[in-house]
């Protein structure tokens, strides 16, 4: 069989969860049936310098916005001399324009992948999700939440959508926790926690900085290590200051490697309020092994099994979050138990093997369907 050509389509390839998820797909497929490109409408970024480095095509279209007729143009022309069989694109922007261009080039399948509940959509954008799922072969929804949302709210067909949860690389590997922590500078009696997510409101990092405040004067030491950047970093600096947790909380920013900061960490905590699709690095911390507080927020309980692999509170719920937290500040036993089921939880349902199987099998039965529908097109 000649490798079939698949090209995604992102916003752009910097630092991030459906980042890290395009490039297990383009690392992680098998070489021998698929040419896999990622094509970034906006700009690059490291995820996409990695790429590069490990043989990937990436291209880097320049394009900002769908309202000129001439972007959907120039993509379509784009597909046109590529000729791939599979477009798959991600995130709305991109979902769009790919969608549109990609049926214009006549591409024989076109896929996109729904990330999160945005329950901030407006009617147009629901709309414009509803009219191109007619052109879309399948819809993948990184948890069943997700699905819902895509049928309840989107008012796509249920026979379009597909659910395939998130899986990710993970190779924990012998790392030396207390070696790491030297380096990070924290204390061998430090009580760690760890966040890693973009600085938007979404994540709900100021419940947590609350919940935070309810436990401080507990006498042990405690380091809650915030990973990632974005609009609200100094907002949330300023309300770490005015909260007097400038000891206790520290802004670590972006880093490609999570693996450290996640060995170092006592807990995982994901405070999300508003919206989340699965999330990434819950995952990245259950195949590490660490007990994780979240909410239940959108597909985060279909991952976080409150009680067995971690501890659900409500989302923006910050009293709730505080007692979560004091649960498991004292109880050596409960952290390990929730860690050991959590690791085992994530090799059963969220490795990256997993994931890539399922894609492969997905664009196997849409590649399949094509064929056939067009050697009926030839019969009649």
């Amino acid at each position: 069989m000649n490798n079939k050509i698949v090209v995604h389509l992102v916003e752009a390839l910097g630092i991030g969860g459906i980042e890290r998820l395009v490039a297990t797909v383009a690392t992680g497929l098998p070489v021998d049936k698929y040419q896999v490109q990622v094509w970034c409408a906006i700009s690059g970024g490291s995820i996409a310098d990695d790429l590069r480095a490990k043989g990937i095509e990436v291209r880097i279209l320049g394009i900002t916005s769908y309202y000129n007729p001439l972007s959907f143009l120039r993509l379509a022309r784009m597909l046109r001399l590529v000729r791939p069989d599979i477009v798959h694109t991600h995130t709305y922007f991109v979902n769009t324009l790919g969608r549109i261009a990609a049926k214009l080039a006549g591409i024989p399948v076109i896929l996109t992948h729904v990330h999160s509940t945005y329950w901030t959509y407006s009617k147009r954008n629901l709309f414009i999700e509803k009219i191109l799922s007619r052109v879309t072969d399948r819809i993948i929804c990184c948890s069943n939440a997700v699905k819902e949302f895509v049928v309840s709210h989107e008012g796509v067909e249920t026979e379009k959508t597909i659910t395939i949860y998130n899986g990710v690389q993970v190779r924990p590997g012998p790392l030396d926790r207390s070696a790491i922590r030297i380096k990070l500078g924290l204390d061998s009696t430090d009580f760690v926690i760890v966040t890693i997510g973009s600085l938007f409101a979404h994540k709900g990092h100021k419940y947590f900085i609350e919940a935070l405040t309810r436990v401080k004067k507990n006498q042990r030491s405690i380091k809650y290590l915030i990973v990632g950047d974005g609009p609200l970093r100094e907002t949330l600096h300023a309300y770490v200051r005015d909260s007097g947790l400038e000891h206790a909380v520290r802004f670590i920013g972006e880093k490609k490697d999570i693996g450290e900061f996640l060995v170092s960490a006592d807990i995982y905590v994901q405070p999300s309020c508003a919206r989340e699709g699965l999330g990434m690095s819950i995952l990245e911390a259950m195949a590490y092994g660490k007990p994780v507080i979240a909410t239940t927020i959108g597909g985060i309980p279909e991952a976080v099994d409150n009680g067995v692999t971690g501890l659900l509170v409500p989302p923006g719920d910050s009293a709730a979050l505080a007692e979560a937290l004091g649960v498991l500040l004292h109880d050596n036993s409960k952290r390990e138990n929730l860690g050991r089921e959590g690791a085992g939880r994530f090799a059963l349902k969220f490795s990256a093997d997993t994931f890539l199987h399922e894609i492969d099998s997905l664009y196997v039965d849409c590649l399949e369907q094509t064929k056939n529908h067009s050697r009926g097109k030839a019969i009649s």
